[in-house]
């Protein structure tokens, strides 16, 4: 169920960055720092990591690369949003996208990882 709503979120994300590129910069009072192209492209990764999640809801048991892929992911975006905020580029209160883009998934995409026998080298 967790990769399903995984699929699902990144998907509508990813919709809402290819449709209004602008709307996540206007939503959170950032000035918009790069090309809308650039915040598209980024769109079309993110609807990629959702067809992912999505093939993994449904075929678990060949799920865990695509959920490793997809916390790698999810560690990056924390990381640039420490330093973007330090730097006084982006305003604290754009803490809720990092919450909800990256930070939620870490511990069940964890537990996924964690669980499967593949990782522990086991068929």
């Amino acid at each position: 169920m967790i990769f399903l709503l995984a699929g699902v979120y990144n998907l509508g994300f990813a919709i809402w960055l290819l449709g209004w590129p602008h709307a996540v910069f206007d939503l959170f009072e950032i000035p918009q720092q790069w090309p809308t192209l650039l915040t598209q492209g980024v769109g079309i990764v993110i609807a990629l990591f959702g067809a992912g999640y999505l093939y993994a809801a449904w075929r678990m048991k060949h799920a865990w690369p695509i959920i490793l892929l997809g916390l790698g992911s999810k560690v990056v975006p924390p990381l640039a949003w420490i330093v973007l905020v330090s730097f006084g580029n982006w305003p604290v209160h754009t803490f809720f996208l990092i919450l909800f883009d990256d930070l939620i998934w870490w511990v069940p995409f964890t537990r996924f990882l964690l669980s499967n026998s593949k990782l522990h080298g086991k068929e």
